[in-house]
């Protein structure tokens, strides 16, 4: 229910105790998988993908997980533009034999959704979509409905059938009359835009701005994205969205001829114009930052004293057709720690505090606001942000590299422990450190990917992970 009400954090707080229990003895009681997929999916509305991965994998390993696992497994495919792997999911959730007739056919749309989002032929599913949708028509089911007809139109409309899209969006339009959900009825206005012949401006930019403000957790961005091109293509000017654009969702625009692929240019950087709190992108050029060096030692001084401060600078201002949340800054500033409801949010405010301070001690024209249970950066004034290619949320490209003398002791033990399971003590050991700097060796080595650990506690273990050296972070 409080997940329900947009009050995540309530969910996280009620059912930390049951699945994060302080207590590691034997008679203290195991979580029910179904409170662990509650508070996996919890994670994953704050942002916390990582964490709630973690916990929806050792779900899947069991024998038979609830039925809501595959359904957030698939969620979070569909958050890291993975549109195949989310549609396997959705298939596993569309024939499990605990659903009923509605929520299978709402199960075979959204599996329709997923593959009609990649490349491809895809005739059969178009048509087995639209007869989804007239059955639901039938069963009275105007929300469903419109969701069906919204993907038949989005899966015409990228394969170059506009018009097409647009007959099926006109067939929809008494079922949206009937919905009262903001979004679905603003995202149904923007398509029904998109899929004009010669879409207007105003209507664009009209459109833009009601999605935006009834989508503010981000969760269209690829329909954001698509409406942004054709205002720069009917305005006569191209928005600057590039430097938004994560490796995953590069490949997908790639995919679909709407973004060059990676590797198609020898720049190392892009140039990103942030549009102001309007929507529009300020006139004119102002002062260069350049993130490209950060957090390297004489860039931006005192966000190098303050590396927390660095990285939350270059992730807010990687991503601009959403807010990140705040479970995505912590696992992006503090790796391989979980996401606590309770302690977690003041330290990234604090941080967000010391950036702001550092912002208007530098006189640059940015401002981070808070939306909607996480951070944006947005433009007051003319400015030109500098980002390395590619920029990416969900990769380690945000992971502290081992210090030097790290770095040598990384080297001195892949030398002698070769292709083995080894423990922390061996570790220390083997290169001559404490235990405490041992685990902190170790620790950026899996958040890094070097190594994999395996167990927990005293019976932790580690292996090196295949092809990974001391020439990782190159």
């Amino acid at each position: 229910m409080a997940r329900r009400a947009d009050r995540v954090d309530l969910s996280l707080r009620a059912l930390g105790p049951r699945v994060r229990p302080r207590s590691k003895s034997k008679s203290t009681p195991r979580p029910k998988p179904d409170e662990v997929v509650e508070y996996a999916w919890a994670l994953a509305e704050v942002g916390a993908l990582r964490e709630s991965l973690r916990r929806l994998e050792a779900l899947l390993a069991t024998d038979d997980p609830p039925v809501a696992t595959f359904l957030l497994r698939a969620r979070l495919c569909f958050m890291a533009w993975d549109f195949e792997g989310a549609g396997t999911w959705l298939h596993r959730h569309a024939t499990h034999a605990s659903l009923d007739g509605v929520q299978k056919i709402m199960s075979a749309v959204h599996e329709a959704d997923a593959v009609l989002t990649v490349p491809g032929d895809a005739r059969a599913v178009l048509a087995r979509l639209s007869k989804l949708a007239l059955k639901l028509e039938r069963e009275r089911e105007p929300l469903f409905a419109t969701r069906a007809w919204l993907a038949t139109a989005q899966g015409l409309f990228m394969r170059g059938r506009g018009a097409e899209a647009h007959a099926a969006l006109e067939r929809s339009r008494p079922q949206v009359e009937r919905v009262l959900a903001d979004r679905l009825t603003a995202l149904w206005s923007a398509w029904e835009v998109l899929t004009r012949p010669r879409p207007d401006p105003g209507d664009l930019r009209r459109v833009l701005t009601r999605l935006e403000a009834a989508d503010a957790a981000g969760k269209c961005r690829f329909t954001r994205f698509l409406l942004c091109r054709a205002l720069g293509d009917a305005a006569g000017e191209r928005e600057c969205l590039w430097g938004a654009l994560t490796p995953d969702f590069w490949r997908l625009a790639a995919s679909w001829k709407l973004a060059p692929s990676e590797g198609a240019t020898d720049q190392s950087a892009w140039d990103r114009i942030p549009r102001d709190t309007d929507g529009r992108r300020p006139a004119g050029t102002g002062p260069l930052l350049d993130l490209t060096a950060l957090p390297a030692e004489g860039a931006l001084t005192a966000p190098v004293r303050d590396s927390h401060g660095a990285r939350a600078l270059r992730i807010l201002a990687s991503e601009c057709l959403a807010p990140t949340p705040l479970g995505t800054l912590h696992e992006l500033l503090y790796l391989s720690q979980n996401f606590d409801p309770w302690y977690s949010p003041p330290r990234i405010h604090q941080v967000i505090r010391r950036l702001r301070r550092w912002l208007e001690s530098q006189k640059l024209p940015l401002a981070v606001v808070h939306s909607r249970g996480g951070y944006r950066m947005v433009a007051t004034g003319p400015c030109v942000i500098r980002l390395p290619l590619p920029v990416s949320q969900r990769d380690q490209a945000e992971a502290p590299a081992f210090p030097p003398g790290a770095e040598r002791r990384w080297a001195l033990w892949l030398a002698a422990c070769g292709d083995r399971t080894f423990r922390a003590q061996d570790y220390a050991q083997a290169v001559g450190v404490s235990a405490r700097q041992a685990q902190l060796d170790l620790r950026r080595s899996v958040a890094l990917g070097r190594a994999k650990r395996e167990g927990a506690a005293r019976a932790a273990r580690y292996r090196l992970c295949p092809g990974q050296g001391p020439g990782l972070t190159e």
